[in-house]
């Protein structure tokens, strides 16, 4: 009976995977944020609610507005 609990759990297991570092890299738009743990409105901290975030290799990240041209620096 072990065996087979054992069995569906790393079946199971197998199913669930964690995104890598891999799958992040690469421009992602900006859909919401929070300051505080507090929900925030784009719009109304970069002037646009068009904000791309370049995810870099070295495991910082650039967050630009299109319309203000704004580079924020993170890592």
């Amino acid at each position: 009976m072990r065996k087979y609990i054992l069995i569906v759990c790393l079946s199971l297991a197998g199913i669930f995977k964690a995104q890598t570092s891999k799958e992040l890299i690469g421009k992602w738009q900006l859909v919401e944020t929070q300051i505080n743990s507090q929900p925030k409105d784009i719009k109304s901290i970069f002037g646009s609610d068009t904000v791309f975030q370049d995810f870099m290799q070295n495991s910082s990240f650039e967050a630009q507005s299109e319309k203000k041209g704004i580079k924020e620096n993170g890592n």
